[in-house]
Parts: structure tokens; sequence; C-alpha cells
């Protein structure tokens, strides 16, 4: 199995104004954290991880891609560049 897993994101307009940005992100942070949500998802097989935007947009992203990019031409499901 490729190590690709299943990620869910909360994500907003590009114009959104920051101060909004902010108060989601900390009520993600919030939500993330709280011991009892957290117990639930894993003892449904669901990892829980909060991820500032910014780290998330410049570097996990990108990586997933990649991996993402290189499973599909190995199997045949893009061109190799």
């Amino acid at each position: 199995m490729p190590d690709i897993d299943v990620r869910q994101y909360l994500v907003v307009p590009r114009k959104t104004p920051e101060d909004i940005v902010q108060v989601l992100t900390r009520a993600m942070e919030k939500v993330t954290s709280d011991r009892d949500f957290v117990r639930d998802l894993n003892a449904g097989c669901m990892g829980v991880k909060f991820v500032e935007g910014a780290t998330l947009m410049k570097k996990m992203l990108p990586e997933q891609n990649s991996r993402i990019e290189t499973i599909m031409r190995e199997i045949g499901l893009a061109k190799a560049k």
C-alpha cells in the first residue's frame, strides 16, 4: 500500500480577512487538541493532527502531491516527465 493517507482540510477563500482566518485557526487547533475528541476519533481508527495553514500549503501538500504523482506514473495513470 503506498504511503498516502486520506486527509481532510478546512479551507477558506483566498481573500478571507486575516482576523477570520486566525479565529478559524485557533478554533481548529482547540478542537484537534481536545482529548475526548481525539480519543473518539482514534477509537474509530482515525488520527488527528493540527497543522497550521502555511505549513500545510508550503511543505506538506507539495510533498504529498509529489508522492501521488510518482505513484500515478509508476502505475501508468500519468505520463513520465
